[in-house]
């Protein structure tokens, strides 16, 4: 390590000729390209935006312009406010068109995580993130979270981060993609498992809480009041019928195109940013016009923030070849 620190490939050379290198990478014009690509492609209905965005959400330049909400010239026009609390289950309404019934029913029909009580007293306790929702009402992400509660008491509160705004609830999906893609360059994705619960029949929900049923789940649901299997069938095939009277979104997308606020870090991460405003939604192409400092300038890494990093690496370097 010493060696690596000490000759002319000193950290600090090796610092000096990163930051050269990245940039020297885009000038204006291809980033003015790249903000133009997100604003046009934000305007898409949102499946097609998904099937679009994720081809180029690797690109280098379209992540340097989503990276830029606090350097483009405002910093307070991309930020989105958020309250946190707890709502119930009926007010809120889907938007997506799917819901896997195995990753919804099927938890609260094996207490896999431990929080069926929870649910049946009204107080859910949802995993380890809150569900993410808009003006206290759409599901932006949780979906599964949320229909396994209210599989079990329509009832019951959850925990959420409640963003705020005066944007449609689809459009409020796309600007979320953006938040999971920034600085991650992908963007995750995610499939329902099993039949979809928003278009099941009742007998085959009942069918299935008798198949998969099992005893730590049915100890549960007994201490709550229902007598036996037959009678906790009917009562969750009811409340599928209720949460399917309530509709979904106009226009919800499959779950194949929904974002997947903890498939990097945890939803509260990903909002964070967007409360921020680090994240460049807002008509990035005029600020990127507007602002002086939107040049090859704008990417870029400190020198503190990248010698922590080599350290890191440097650290992890040492411990792996101790062991």
């Amino acid at each position: 390590m010493k060696k690596v620190l000490t000759k002319e490939s000193s950290l600090k050379n090796i610092i000096k000729n990163i930051l050269i290198e990245d940039l020297e990478k885009f000038n204006p014009k291809e980033l003015k390209t790249a903000a133009f690509e997100i604003k046009n492609i934000l305007k898409l209905p949102i499946t097609q935006f998904v099937d679009t965005f994720s081809t180029i959400a690797s690109d280098a330049k379209v992540q340097a312009v989503l990276q830029s909400g606090l350097q483009d010239g405002d910093v307070k026009d991309d930020a989105i406010t958020y309250t946190q609390g707890n709502v119930s289950v009926s007010q809120l309404v889907p938007t997506q068109s799917e819901i896997g019934m195995d990753e919804s029913l099927k938890n609260i029909l094996i207490d896999k995580f431990g929080s069926l009580q929870s649910f049946l007293q009204g107080k859910a306790i949802v995993f380890e993130n809150p569900i993410v929702i808009y003006n206290n009402k759409y599901i932006i992400d949780g979906h599964h979270r949320w229909s396994q509660v209210f599989a079990a008491n329509p009832k019951a509160t959850v925990p959420v981060l409640n963003l705020i705004g005066r944007l449609q609830p689809l459009d409020v999906l796309k600007i979320v993609h953006l938040a999971i893609a920034a600085g991650q360059n992908d963007l995750p994705l995610a499939t329902a498992k099993g039949t979809n619960l928003l278009l099941v029949g009742e007998n085959d929900v009942k069918n299935y809480v008798l198949q998969e049923l099992n005893e730590k789940a049915l100890v549960v649901w007994q201490r709550a009041g229902f007598k036996d299997a037959n009678v906790i069938a009917q009562y969750i095939a009811n409340n599928v019928k209720l949460m399917q009277s309530n509709g979904v979104t106009k226009g919800a997308p499959p779950r194949t195109k929904m974002p997947q606020t903890d498939a990097f870090e945890t939803s509260t991460n990903v909002i964070n940013k967007l409360v921020k405003g680090s994240v460049n939604f807002v008509n990035p192409e005029a600020n990127l016009k507007e602002s002086s400092n939107y040049n090859k300038r704008n990417i870029k890494i400190t020198e503190s923030q990248l010698r922590a990093m080599v350290r890191n690496e440097l650290l992890n370097e040492s411990k792996r070849r101790r062991f």
